[in-house]
């Protein structure tokens, strides 16, 4: 994990998870953690860019389940104080079944890499 500082502990991918869902997150970061992903989970808008401010967000995942105007201000704010880190929308799909979830990740990774 790297910091903003600069330091690092080990070479992990960090991801954001924001919704405003305990459910959703929990099952969202089980599914991740298991694939090797290391998980911050925030409920609300306030708690993700703290969360972003103080670590390197690889990707941020906003949830569905934020109103629309939520989500938009949400990633706004992500871009300004971490232009870093990849917003992915979640839809519902991705929770239906989180294999397709960790694809969608892979391949996002990917793509950032290539």
């Amino acid at each position: 994990m790297t910091f903003r500082d600069g330091t690092s502990q080990s070479a992990v991918t960090l991801i954001l998870n924001a919704s405003p869902d305990s459910l959703l997150l929990g099952h969202r970061a089980k599914a991740l953690n298991g694939a090797g992903y290391y998980t911050s989970s925030a409920r609300t808008t306030a708690e993700a860019l703290q969360l972003a401010v103080t670590m390197k967000c690889t990707v941020a995942l906003i949830c569905y389940n934020f109103a629309w105007i939520e989500r938009n201000a949400l990633a706004r704010r992500l871009r300004s104080v971490s232009p870093t880190t990849t917003i992915v929308y979640v839809d519902p799909k991705l929770d239906e079944d989180h294999d397709i979830l960790v694809g969608k990740i892979q391949r996002t990774l990917d793509r950032m890499s290539a």
